[in-house]
């Protein structure tokens, strides 16, 4: 209860910074700004989901081309730091255009943080420049918002580990609990994960239930047996997530 009482007050009341909403859902908090013209753009930046990413960026463009899904794009921030997607998500939204997105490391995060503009430039087409103006207010805010539903699943922001193995490697299709797949049960699950000194998992919890027990028990089973982190002194925390869906 003390979970979705937390996601319920920050859902509830979204904040204004310098032209950012800030806004959150049960797992992460995402800053969204339009940014006019004859050609609008929309950049969502959300904070980060697991501990393998700082967190996600997404450039919304009405007036994009269905021919660039599938290239690659490269962000440029006004700092002079390069964002590099050979193999970038792109695809055509509801509303039209065009979808970029790519995840962000720690270093992404604080050239955001520092940065006034962003280039984009997608294969050979002419660049795009976006007048964001000073990121770092919203993206502090944006932290602040994320670390508060860290600290409300019991985890210390600065002391999160990402995982030393490939997060793929940690479920297959065989995987699937017989019994879930027999009730059509799917959903996405989060867990949080106690690491120890060796590196490997002493505890699991699930803060996301996909409202499937047996998931979410088959979740923690996995990660407990199969995820590595690096070695370290202290507690530690790590969060996986996983999309568990049927084959069509």
């Amino acid at each position: 209860m003390i979970l979705f009482a937390l996601a319920a007050a920050l859902a509830a009341a979204p904040e204004r910074v310098d032209g950012w909403a800030i806004t959150s859902d049960a797992e992460r908090c995402t800053a969204t700004r339009t940014f006019g013209g004859r050609s609008p753009v929309t950049i969502r930046v959300n904070s980060r989901t697991t501990s393998d990413y700082a967190g996600n960026i997404w450039i919304l463009m009405p007036q994009g081309s269905p021919d660039w899904i599938g290239k690659s794009f490269v962000l440029k921030s006004s700092s002079g730091a390069r964002f590099i997607w050979p193999y970038a998500y792109m695809s055509q939204p509801p509303e039209g255009g065009v979808s970029l997105s790519g995840s962000l490391d720690v270093r992404d995060w604080a050239a955001l943080v520092g940065t006034s503009s962003l280039k984009v430039q997608i294969a050979d087409i002419a660049p795009l420049t976006i007048a964001t103006g000073p990121m770092a207010p919203a993206m502090t805010a944006l932290k602040k918002c994320g670390d508060a539903i860290l600290r409300g699943w019991g985890v210390d922001p600065d002391r999160m580990v990402g995982l030393s193995v490939v997060p793929t490697s940690l479920f297959w299709n065989a995987d699937y609990p017989i019994d879930a797949r027999l009730a059509k049960q799917q959903g996405r699950v989060v867990v949080i994960v106690g690491v120890g000194p060796s590196g490997e998992p002493g505890t699991c919890k699930v803060v996301v239930s996909s409202g499937s027990a047996s998931l979410d028990s088959r979740t923690c089973e996995l990660v407990l047996e199969r995820a590595r982190y690096p070695k370290g002194t202290g507690q530690r925390w790590g969060i996986t997530s996983t999309r568990w869906a049927l084959s069509r």
